[in-house]
């Protein structure tokens, strides 16, 4: 990550080697690598969770779990990479600048975004966000009945 008076962006080298990956990943451990790299710019990307929600099987592979790459697999590696080579800088908060926190769920996952709010405009400072668990989707059902 670069860090300067206007900002924060990404090292270009991340953003090559997410380039470098085929849209076809060959195994768990490829995937996970994937998945790694891309962490790096996980502060940077909006929703990454509704991308990653269709990796999860894959990451639960066992004896009895197959590995089994599908059409939907490559899209979300397109999509993936799409949307990292667009990412904006992030503004740095100053002491004087008001903070507005954003937050966003559903079933199957949830998103905040930091926004630096100025007299004139709102910047994105971090997005962040998760997958739940099964056990916690599961709570969140039963709180919603």
């Amino acid at each position: 990550i670069l860090i300067d008076e206007t900002g924060i962006e990404l090292q270009e080298h991340i953003m090559e080697k997410i380039r470098n990956f085929p849209d076809v990943l060959k195994d768990k451990k490829h995937l996970q690598s994937f998945l790694g790299v891309v962490n790096f710019a996980g502060i940077f990307i909006k929703d990454l969770a509704k991308y990653r929600k269709d990796f999860r099987p894959l990451l639960k592979e066992t004896e009895s779990l197959k590995w089994k790459w599908e059409e939907i697999h490559t899209q979300r590696v397109r999509e993936l990479k799409q949307v990292c080579s667009n990412l904006s800088k992030l503004a740095i908060p100053q002491d004087e600048d008001e903070l507005v926190v954003y937050t966003d769920a559903n079933d199957y996952r949830w998103a905040a975004l930091l926004m630096k709010k100025t007299t004139t405009r709102e910047e994105p400072c971090r997005y962040t966000g998760g997958l739940f668990s099964e056990q916690q989707a599961q709570v969140w059902h039963i709180n919603e009945k």
